[in-house]
């Protein structure tokens, strides 16, 4: 699988736009900072700081988020990967601005 990094300028843009609620704001970042990776990662990883209260890490809080991420153009599938059980599409931030849903 090709992935092409996200630009610092348009990562700036996105989280500047105003589009982003907090919770979709994490779930980007945690993404552009750490690269492309599946849901069950971003849960492992988000229950492993979940001691700062700010971050709501429950599973189907996280699905919502990579929903409205996607239909906003802010995130994209690039990719299946094995899972354990099952293969999990892999999310990465997108080259977009994020637009207003």
């Amino acid at each position: 699988m090709t992935y092409i990094p996200t630009s610092a300028a348009v990562f700036r843009a996105a989280l500047n736009c105003g589009y982003l609620s907090v919770k979709r704001q994490q779930v980007y970042e945690a993404h552009y900072n750490f690269g492309p990776h599946t849901q069950r990662e971003m849960w492992i990883y988000t229950n492993s700081i979940e001691k700062s209260k700010s971050y709501d890490s429950s599973h189907s809080s996280l699905t919502s988020r990579y929903s409205e991420l996607l239909r906003q153009g802010a995130m994209e599938i690039i990719g299946k990967r094995y899972d354990p059980g099952n293969y999990s599409y892999v999310w990465a931030v997108s080259d977009n601005i994020p637009i207003s849903t």
